[in-house]
């Protein structure tokens, strides 16, 4: 007479490393990805996300549901073969921060492009003009001791050198500074209407 094996759940433990490994795949793809971690996180039944203009322009987004195939070997964990079991998980963490920041630039693009912050180059180099317009298109918000909270600013790694000429320049420090002044300004003589 055979014996067949049957399978015992733990629900507890099973959630409890489901976690772990969550925690793991986005600590991966956080170490390899940086700006995930500036990214707010939603609960998985939330399903669309507001976004907002600061001229008042509001729209709802869908938000994308990411999955990433893997497969463990049953030995991994017969073996409790830890370092395989990081590998695979590490793996797992750099194919989701992958497709994680493709599907965040596809967001920025179409949020950028509907709210109307997108400064076009027109294929020239980077300049003054284009940044005193993208502050100029960006909403700024300031502390009470009238500190800026400036965006991040995204650019290709090729164009870090132009970025920091540019910002180097003393002229467009001051012209930036000008921007900023107006924004503070407006900000708080909204916020004292209010």
């Amino acid at each position: 007479m055979t014996q067949t094996f049957k399978y015992r759940r733990y629900p507890k433990l099973e959630r409890q490393l489901g976690c772990l490994f969550d925690e793991l795949i986005h600590a991966q793809a956080e170490a390899e990805h940086p700006i995930l971690s500036q990214i707010k996180k939603v609960p998985v039944a939330t399903r669309q996300m507001k976004i907002q203009g600061q001229d008042g322009f509001e729209q709802e987004i869908a938000l994308k549901e990411h999955a990433v195939p893997f497969e463990l070997k049953r030995e991994v964990f017969e073996k409790l073969d830890l370092d395989a079991l990081w590998d695979a998980l590490a793996e797992i963490g750099s194919q989701f921060g992958r497709i994680m920041m493709q599907t965040f630039f596809e967001r920025l693009r179409e949020v950028t492009e509907k709210t109307g912050n997108v400064v076009q180059g027109g294929g020239k180099p980077l300049d003054c003009n284009h940044l005193v317009e993208l502050y100029q298109k960006t909403e700024i918000k300031f502390s009470s001791d009238g500190t800026p909270e400036l965006p991040t600013l995204l650019f290709h790694p090729d164009m870090l050198p132009r970025v920091r000429v540019v910002l180097g320049d003393p002229d467009c420090q001051r012209r930036l500074a000008a921007v900023l002044q107006k924004k503070k300004e407006q900000f708080f003589a909204k916020r004292a209407s209010s």
